[in-house]
């Protein structure tokens, strides 16, 4: 059942497609984003299973063989090891970011080694930098790996009658329609939604029935990470203040970072702060949102806006899995809900605006040319107005298409030159 289920990531037939290719494959994400799980998958393919090597670098028995400066010996070893060594093999390397030379390895192995074809995962950005860098073009494809998006959350879910209204919908595609759902069943997609505000889309979690079971998971999944990623592969001068900085940055999602408010907060320097929240982008863990300026200076000097990789590890830190009905953190979760989506689909680029007199704009997509803004409001309502920042925004750039994101609202309007479509959460 489970393994059905990893068949129905969105990523898995890019990476199965380029099996066939030349190239180093290289598959990034947080922990337990099911990286491990698709590279087991792929070495089911019937053109890989025959000749394949699998090793785990977190075992540093395993890890030793490949941190020999000999490449030429560990090539033929694993040649050697093959089970048909005159063909061509594949070579699977999980959690690459414990292996040191990683970067110069694999390119050696693709310039002298063109019957080998290896195909790594690493969860640290960091530690990995050397392999997305200038010294790997033309030899790599690089594929991030996120926690389920919502449509892949129904089908680990078993709700496929759900994941069926959905399917082929794209909502910032101006040729794909809005699908029309029954009452009934926009019911139970809100509820859905409402789950995974709460518990969010690590696929273990997702698969456990359990409520308890599904809150132990978050919290070992938090756990993991920071005694594994932060404590092995960092130097944390301070492991509390770290601890309490994020905890601080978790009951702030979707809000602007100010790094000397921290700093005063936490009685850390500027400098350890801005550190400390590098070291959280480059394992996944959160992501800060630039803001759109005209001008590019301006842009570059603004505050950044702050969103975890998923909103369960959010919870997970914060340490509240029930929250009340007209509770603002609701909308705090809903924002950075969208954010993630956008991101699971591969937008290129995401904004937000914010003018001088702070009127605001959630979201800014650059999609093919054209910027669209996207607006959260999550409040329960019957009739939506349009918010002041959209308007605002709407009159300075004139954009073509905006979005309003609610909990269950459709409607589509006209203001000014501008199409503004009110769209429940469930279908972004």
């Amino acid at each position: 059942m489970q393994e059905t289920k990893f068949l129905n990531r969105d990523i898995f037939p890019q990476l199965k497609s380029n099996l066939k290719t030349p190239y180093v494959l290289i598959l990034i994400g947080s922990r337990r984003t099911g990286k491990t799980t698709l590279l087991k998958m792929l070495l089911r393919e019937p053109e890989v299973q025959k000749n394949a090597l699998y090793f785990d670098l977190e075992n540093p028995i395993q890890r030793e063989n490949f941190q020999s400066p000999d490449y030429d010996l560990i090539a033929r070893q694993i040649i050697q090891a093959l089970p048909h060594p005159n063909q061509r093999g594949y070579v699977f390397l999980d959690e690459i970011q414990y292996l040191e030379n990683a970067a110069s390895l694999l390119k050696y192995m693709f310039d002298h080694y063109s019957n080998l074809k290896f195909v790594v995962s690493g969860s640290s950005s960091l530690r990995i930098k050397s392999l997305l860098s200038e010294s790997m073009v033309g030899r790599k494809r690089v594929f991030r790996l996120f926690p389920l998006n919502f449509r892949e959350f129904l089908v680990f879910k078993d709700k496929m009658h759900l994941y069926r209204q959905l399917e082929g919908y794209h909502f910032f595609s101006p040729s794909s329609e809005i699908p029309k759902i029954l009452p009934s069943i926009r019911s139970q997609l809100l509820a859905e939604i409402f789950d995974f505000l709460i518990f969010g889309g690590y696929p273990e979690t997702t698969l456990l029935q359990n409520r308890e079971e599904r809150v132990q998971s978050l919290y070992e999944i938090y756990t993991s990470y920071i005694q594994k990623d932060i404590a092995y592969l960092f130097s944390i001068e301070s492991v509390d203040k770290f601890n309490k900085l994020v905890k601080i940055l978790a009951s702030q999602t979707g809000n602007l970072v100010n790094v000397s408010e921290l700093s005063n907060t936490l009685g850390i320097s500027r400098a350890t702060i801005e550190r400390y929240l590098f070291i959280l982008e480059s394992t996944f863990v959160l992501e800060l949102l630039k803001p759109f300026y005209s001008n590019v200076r301006k842009e570059l000097s603004k505050m950044p806006k702050l969103f975890f990789e998923d909103v369960g590890i959010c919870n997970a830190i914060v340490g509240k899995f029930t929250l009340e009905p007209g509770s603002a953190f609701w909308g705090q979760l809903a924002e950075n809900f969208v954010f993630n989506q956008l991101k699971k689909q591969y937008v290129p680029e995401i904004k937000f605006w914010r003018s001088k007199n702070k009127q605001e704009v959630d979201f800014l997509i650059f999609h093919e040319g054209e910027m669209i803004p996207l607006e959260v409001k999550f409040q329960q309502q019957r009739k939506m107005r349009l918010p002041s920042g959209l308007r605002s925004f709407i009159r300075q750039y004139q954009p073509s298409r905006a979005f309003v994101i609610t909990q269950d609202y459709l409607e589509t309007i006209r203001f000014d030159q501008t199409e503004v479509i009110f769209l429940p959460i469930y279908l972004i």
